[in-house]
């Protein structure tokens, strides 16, 4: 399962400084907007109801496997196999269908498998055709909801068929499709992750970054509602949906807190702050805006030896290892001047806080 379609590529350099670009070398950086960061959302279970056009209602349409056809809607059953993540809080992501639609014309019948709604992201309807995926067309619109049992409904979003995605099935089928409106959407999910009430995450900051920020000439603190006790840095967890059992979720952090970097010598000052988690499915990654600029990748997270756990509507997650990531490397180098190996070991990350509803 993937899900980095927000992902840009910008340029970091020394001008981070003033937040203006230079010439540098080329990183990957999140939008200013750390709340657009896409999450992806465990789902046990989805379904997805097309209510047809008036058009769509002329086509002979059959469904097969989890596709149903009838009184005028598709009925589509998500494939637990296929590609299925959905942000419930959203509803932005992708649901792969399990089973397939036909489309009978005069020449042969157009047979659509792999049938993917993306919505918020991607904005579209994919299905192979034959050998080839082909994008049906645009999926706009709609409105989310975000219950308590981490249940996420997109209702009213509009499916209109492309020109490209009806020449494709009237090449089989001899003619008949028409672009325009195919039908209104709605994507029902039941997902596993719950929404962060509240939390706080603990960095216990490796021995060695902490050397390295000194000999730099940087003087570390943490600005409140974030604390500094030692090598601990505490933030305030403030949103996002989290399952602590399959460890997959998005958590976002109080966007007042800071942590404070200070050299005297050279005057420079370095500010991290929103900082955001994008953890499971192969995105474990940590992100934090740098002095009101980019929003780079900074950390690297390693779950493998996390030990969590649920008690009643209380979570903690504790191990998590942070490395340096290959955008923090040159962030560092190119802006303030510090070198640091990418993967070198930030600290360890240790959460705890409160999830509404029950699994």
């Amino acid at each position: 399962m993937r899900q980095r379609h927000l992902i840009t590529t910008a340029v970091v350099t020394g001008a981070l400084l003033t937040g203006a670009p230079a010439a540098g070398a080329a990183v990957t950086l999140l939008p200013q907007d750390i709340d657009a960061l896409p999450k992806a959302g465990a789902v046990e279970s989805g379904q997805v109801t097309v209510k047809l056009s008036a058009s769509a209602k002329r086509l002979k349409l059959s469904g097969a496997g989890e596709v149903s056809v009838k009184g005028g809607s598709l009925s589509l059953l998500a494939d637990p196999e296929a590609e299925v993540w959905i942000d419930p809080t959203s509803m932005r992501g992708s649901v792969g269908i399990d089973g397939s639609l036909s489309i009978r014309g005069s020449k042969g019948t157009a047979k659509l498998t792999k049938i993917t709604f993306s919505p918020g992201v991607k904005k579209n309807v994919t299905a192979k055709l034959g050998s080839k995926t082909v994008t049906l067309g645009k999926l706009t619109g709609g409105s989310a909801k975000f219950s308590k049992q981490a249940d996420g409904v997109l209702s009213n979003a509009k499916f209109s068929l492309s020109a490209a995605g009806a020449k494709a099935i009237n090449k089989v089928t001899g003619g008949g499709v028409r672009s325009g409106s195919f039908g209104t959407v709605k994507i029902d999910v039941t997902g596993r992750e719950l929404p962060l009430d509240s939390g706080v995450a603990k960095m216990t900051l490796d021995p060695g970054i902490l050397q390295l920020i000194q000999q730099n000439g940087y003087e570390l603190s943490a600005v409140a509602p974030a604390t500094r006790e030692g090598n601990v840095i505490t933030i305030p967890m403030t949103g996002g949906a989290f399952d602590p059992q399959e460890l997959t979720g998005r958590l976002s952090f109080d966007k007042a807190a800071k942590v404070h970097f200070a050299n005297a010598a050279t005057g420079k000052q370095i500010d991290l702050f929103k900082f955001a988690a994008a953890v499971g499915f192969g995105q474990n990654d940590l992100y934090a805006a740098v002095n009101e600029s980019v929003t780079p990748v900074l950390g690297v997270l390693d779950l493998s030896n996390v030990e969590a756990g649920l008690d009643g509507k209380t979570f903690h997650a504790t191990g998590a290892k942070v490395t340096i990531s290959k955008v923090a490397v040159s962030v560092l180098k190119q802006s303030f001047g510090v070198t640091v190996a990418q993967g070198a070991a930030l600290g360890t990350v240790d959460l705890t806080g409160t999830i509404s509803g029950t699994f």
